[in-house]
């Protein structure tokens, strides 16, 4: 991530948001695209920062970049995070979620898909250094684990064919 100079906080996180346009004029918001991707067992892929331990574990989670559509970012995010690719014809969505800006954070929209089960072997071809490889950042994990309310959200609709859920911050809309 690239810092630039600020004295005010709220800059600095609208900045990293925003890194791929001009740091002075930064918009007042961010596309976010999720991907809940299982296993056979039904354990949900998730990954972390190891050089920073305040971010936890996640789905594998992609920052739009301008231009860029929910579905296409969802498609990066596999690549990059599971290192698998997804076809865009299986990709569902499941939770639009809206979270407003805060005192350090921007408005954002966070769109959450349904990656599907990854057969065995496309799990082998991963190369996991163990079934649940917690060194290495990326691991399958049981999903009462997850903590975040969106992607909560989400593996509850995974069962359900109905419209996808919108959230306000991570709440049902009223």
């Amino acid at each position: 991530m690239t810092a630039f100079p600020t004295t005010d906080r709220t800059d600095h996180v609208l900045l990293q948001c925003h890194s791929d346009i001009d740091p002075l004029l930064p918009p007042g918001r961010c596309s976010y695209a999720q991907v809940v991707i299982r296993d056979p067992a039904g354990n949900v892929f998730q990954v972390t920062d190891n050089e920073d331990d305040d971010l936890g574990w996640e789905v594998p989670t992609w920052r739009a970049r301008k231009d860029q559509a929910p579905h296409e970012a969802a498609q990066d995010a596999a690549r990059h995070d599971v290192g698998t690719t997804l076809d865009t014809a299986t990709l569902r969505l499941l939770v639009v979620d809206h979270t407003p800006a805060g005192e350090l954070s921007t408005e954002a929209s966070w769109f959450v898909f349904d990656g599907g089960v990854l057969p065995a072997d496309r799990i082998a071809a991963l190369m996991l250094p163990s079934p649940r490889a917690i060194d290495d950042g990326r691991c399958f994990t049981d999903p009462k684990g997850i903590r975040t309310a969106r992607v909560q959200a989400a593996l509850t609709r995974l069962t359900d064919p109905s419209a996808p859920v919108y959230l306000v911050d991570g709440e049902p809309a009223a």
